[in-house]
């Protein structure tokens, strides 16, 4: 087999193996053949708390009850991060320093190796973030849940220079759009795509309705991010 499609093949099934949840510690991106290993960082999920406390205009109560289930969430994590972090870490290094020396076999036994770790890990996040909102009345789960659809959009739409009564239409659209789509089988992506339609139908205007044809364009998996 030629040598460029050796790598190829390296860096895809690397790549595979080490998409992560953003809430979980940086792994040993580099390395640099010394021997070392990143620093392992908690879920900074103080941050994630004082968004959602402030996009829901949350009261005192409600406040109070997020923060403590953020706080249990956050040390769950932190304890699975103590318990079996470093190995994740070690076999992910050892997968990185593989695909640096081009040795398919130590790659592949390597990932084979920290694959279980990862996805119990991404798991795991998943599942207690989910599990936050319920600490929430249902009203306020929509709203949240419309907050992160909208944030989607925004996340890709800088260059179309929103106004603010824009920004607004968006968020409303965003609610309607979440609040339609409970019963689909992704609920997420399904009110994504209806909240990019109605964009384009009822809040675009003259030029950015273009620009966002490009956007979409450079962007064909939109729907799908976490």
């Amino acid at each position: 087999m030629p040598r460029f499609l050796i790598a190829m093949l390296l860096i895809i099934t690397l790549a595979s193996c080490t998409e992560t949840d953003s809430s979980s510690p940086p792994e040993a991106v580099e390395v640099e053949g010394q021997g070392r290993e990143p620093a392992q960082e908690s879920w900074d999920w103080e941050a994630e708390f004082q968004e959602m406390k402030t996009a829901l205009a949350l009261g005192k109560e409600d406040a109070a009850k997020l923060r403590a289930a953020f706080e249990s969430t956050g040390q769950e994590i932190e304890t699975w991060w103590e318990e079996k972090g470093g190995e994740l870490i070690q076999h992910e290094a050892k997968m990185k320093q593989a695909v640096k020396e081009r040795d398919l076999a130590g790659v592949k036994s390597a990932t084979a190796a920290a694959r279980p770790l990862r996805q119990e890990i991404t798991k795991l996040i998943k599942q207690r973030k989910q599990e936050l909102l319920l600490v929430l009345p249902p009203e306020s789960q929509t709203q949240w849940q419309a907050h992160q659809v909208a944030d989607m959009f925004f996340d890709i739409a800088e260059e179309l220079q929103l106004t603010d009564e824009q920004v607004e239409q968006v968020q409303a659209a965003a609610l309607t759009a979440v609040e339609s789509s409970t019963q689909e089988t992704n609920p997420r992506a399904a009110a994504y795509l209806k909240l990019e339609k109605s964009i384009e139908q009822s809040i675009l205007e003259g030029g950015q309705i273009a620009k966002f044809e490009t956007i979409k364009r450079k962007n064909p998996m939109r729907s799908l991010r976490e």
